[in-house]
């Protein structure tokens, strides 16, 4: 009985020893680190999370728990975490060794565009016995850009094409008949055809149409986000704030193809950058937790074009440029952009009307009233060429008029083609989800697993 009691007393000991120790120094010189192996990508594409776990102790960890807490719109293959509107949980367990490093990868795919990323972390960990429960929150703000992927122009019906006009067909090595500049000289090269006949008789001599270079082509993608100010009882509009989005990324990509340049308008204005990316609060803080591959886009000046100017007059708008530098940081400006309008469209409309140069403008606006009507027909009498893509069914009695009057050639019922507009977001590379079909309609996303690479010996 005496030595029962003694080994029952040796036992708590022992258990009473192991749990001091495991509760002091269990999480100490415990090293975790986390973060995304790419900075910037389209909707649809994958990139891995990597998670570091280092033991740098020779006091083991039985049972270690990371609990990410992610933004809504990154599956994780093979993890079956929580989600909800605001995040998602993942979860991931290791067992660490004294002395011992784990190193685990993630397969990611960003399901939609904006700043996603990993907010924070928390760590639980267990003692051999199970009695002690330490956990440790750590900020982690490792943040990455997704951007609006374009619809593949294939999968879109002739209908919808119309919006983008005559960007498909650029003249880049001779004048454009249909732009005429002046008149000017005849000097025996210009074809007969050019011969401008008035203006020869009342000069006394040959005179020939000046016309402009295929260059000064120029178009304005304006976006309305102010959402319809008349609704009727029953009416739902089948084209949501992502597709708007997406057709003025569509936009944009042509402008690639024809090198026509480009502006970006609309009645709002990009989100502030995430808690983690901020540049002051990065320098404020001690760790400096941002992903540092992030800096690449601000060091670009992310934003350039959202200067004090627009910051002050309410509303956003780009520089009028070409090139894929100026397409991507348009579709940068896209994937932050505020779903709710800043100004109402009718002080935007008012603000340009003498400030436009564009000789294309593409309106995606979810209604049509008087003012939009009447800004439409002071830009064809300008001799700019409009085109307004109407996102909503529009059943109120001033769309349809408008619709079906002398401004039926300008509007372009987009809201049709809602089931296309689908379609062409599955070719370009998304997912049921992603393209907002549900998943009765289309393939169920695929399911992968996590994937853990071998375990790495590391010293202190």
């Amino acid at each position: 009985m005496t030595v029962l009691l003694a080994v029952a007393a040796l036992l708590g000991l022992v258990v009473w020893f192991q749990n001091l120790v495991f509760r002091r120094y269990g999480l100490r010189q415990l090293r975790y680190d986390c973060y995304l192996n790419r900075h910037e990508v389209f909707e649809g594409e994958e990139l891995h999370l990597i998670e570091i776990v280092r033991n740098q102790k020779p006091l083991p960890l039985p049972w270690l728990k990371s609990e990410l807490a992610t933004s809504p719109w990154l599956d994780f293959a093979g993890s079956k975490g929580i989600r909800t509107d605001r995040l998602r949980l993942v979860s991931s367990v290791f067992m660490l060794r004294g002395w011992h490093q784990l190193r685990r990868e993630w397969q990611v795919r960003c399901r939609h565009f904006g700043w996603q990323g990993i907010e924070k972390v928390l760590l639980v960990s267990n003692d051999l016995l199970g009695n002690v429960t330490l956990s440790q929150p750590l900020p982690i703000q490792s943040w990455i850009l997704v951007l609006p992927r374009p619809y593949d122009m294939a999968a879109l019906p002739w209908e919808a094409r119309r919006i983008f006009g005559n960007m498909q067909v650029r003249r880049l090595f001779v004048p454009d008949p249909f732009f005429i500049e002046g008149v000017t000289e005849y000097s025996g090269h210009e074809p007969l055809r050019s011969i401008h006949w008035l203006a020869s008789a009342r000069e006394q001599r040959l005179m020939v149409h000046r016309l402009q270079d295929s260059q000064d082509q120029s178009v304005a993608v304006i976006l309305n986000l102010e959402p319809r100010r008349s609704l009727t009882r029953f009416e739902r509009s089948p084209l949501e704030y992502a597709d708007a989005i997406r057709l003025a990324a569509t936009a944009f990509d042509q402008t690639l193809a024809t090198g026509v340049p480009v502006e970006f308008i609309t009645n709002s204005l990009p989100r502030p950058l995430p808690e983690g990316l901020d540049l002051e609060a990065r320098q404020a803080s001690a760790s400096g937790a941002a992903n540092p591959m992030i800096e690449e886009i601000l060091d670009e000046d992310f934003d350039t074009g959202l200067a004090l100017e627009s910051r002050e007059r309410g509303w956003y708008r780009s520089e009028r440029a070409q090139g894929r530098a100026h397409v991507y940081g348009l579709l940068r400006v896209l994937a932050t952009l505020q779903n709710q309008p800043t100004v109402s469209f009718a002080t935007l409309l008012e603000a340009l009307e003498y400030e436009l140069a564009a000789t294309d403008l593409i309106i995606l606006s979810f209604y049509i009233d008087p003012v939009i009507e009447d800004f439409v027909r002071r830009q064809i009498a300008l001799g700019r060429r409009p085109r307004i893509g109407l996102l909503s069914s529009g059943e109120d009695e001033h769309t349809r008029q408008v619709s079906a009057g002398d401004l039926d050639g300008c509007v372009i019922p987009l809201y049709r083609i809602a089931h296309n507009l689908r379609e062409a977001a599955l070719a370009s590379g998304l997912t049921v989800g992603e393209a907002g079909i549900p998943e009765a309609l289309g393939e169920a996303p695929e399911n992968g697993s996590g994937e853990e690479a071998d375990d790495v010996a590391a010293a202190s």
